[in-house]
């Protein structure tokens, strides 16, 4: 069974920069985009919204693109090794929002798109980026 998660890249345009989060410890302490599993019934568009809000509070947005990216890997969740598929959104706000981080989230940053990777170099992020700078 494959679990299905979007991951969401929010870019702002005022500030011409990608929200990243630090998640807890617990969670992993990696700095990632706004990611979460896609609820059954759920479109991939409104799973990445209400993630959206969730973990950050950004309910208002300009645009919402699909991403070509997806990745599969097999990750260790609840004690069970699990196989998951993360698909891919790029969120466009036109201003920097006052940001509500979810209990699963210590920091957050507005990164410049070279930036990134220093955060996370994880291989897949980087590629998504690279989208992300053709299209903004």
């Amino acid at each position: 069974m494959i679990r299905e998660n979007v991951q969401v890249y929010i870019y702002s345009q005022e500030y011409k920069k990608v929200l990243m989060l630090k998640r807890t410890e617990e969670r992993s302490g990696y700095w990632q985009p706004v990611c979460g599993g896609i609820e059954a019934g759920e479109t991939l568009n409104e799973a990445g919204v209400r993630e959206v809000y969730e973990e950050t509070g950004i309910k208002e947005y300009k645009e919402l693109i699909r991403l070509a990216n997806e990745y599969e890997y097999h990750e260790p969740k609840n004690g069970i090794k699990m196989h998951m598929r993360d698909r891919c959104l790029l969120m466009i706000i036109e201003r920097n929002a006052e940001i509500r981080l979810s209990e699963e989230h210590v920091e957050y940053r507005w990164c410049c798109l070279s930036e990134v990777s220093r955060l996370n170099d994880w291989m897949p992020m980087v590629d998504c980026i690279s989208l992300i700078r053709e299209i903004v």
